[in-house]
């Protein structure tokens, strides 16, 4: 009885104890050399999966956000493009990158502010 009261409470005391902020993924590489529909695609759900991942993080860290004294800017999905053509692809990855340009330097400069893993 004791060692399932230890099995549980040791990873919960641990879970408990961890202070450090989440850690950010890799920005997507670049983009492909083929500039196919299906590559294009491939690509934008890419960025835009990193794009939220950004936000997220910045959301979630809001208090240290405004600590530091950056505004927090949302993602603003609106010029974003419906059709799956070449050209709108391109569009909307042009889109995802200026706002990871503004929101990375912010999550990087937070993330080695505040983790404790350095």
């Amino acid at each position: 009885m004791r060692r399932i009261k230890l099995a549980f409470i040791y990873p919960l005391l641990i879970t408990i104890s961890c202070t450090t902020i989440a850690s950010l993924p890799q920005e997507p590489d670049s983009p492909p050399k083929d500039a196919t529909i299906y590559e294009l695609s491939i690509y934008e759900a890419r960025l835009s999966s990193y794009v939220m991942y950004l936000q997220t993080f910045l959301i979630k860290n809001i208090d240290k956000l405004n600590a530091e004294g950056y505004k927090l800017m949302l993602f603003n999905p609106i010029p974003l493009k419906e059709k799956h053509t070449i050209k709108d692809l391109l569009l909307n990855i042009s889109h995802f990158k200026d706002y990871i340009r503004y929101a990375k330097p912010i999550a990087n400069s937070l993330y080695q502010k505040y983790s404790k893993l350095k």
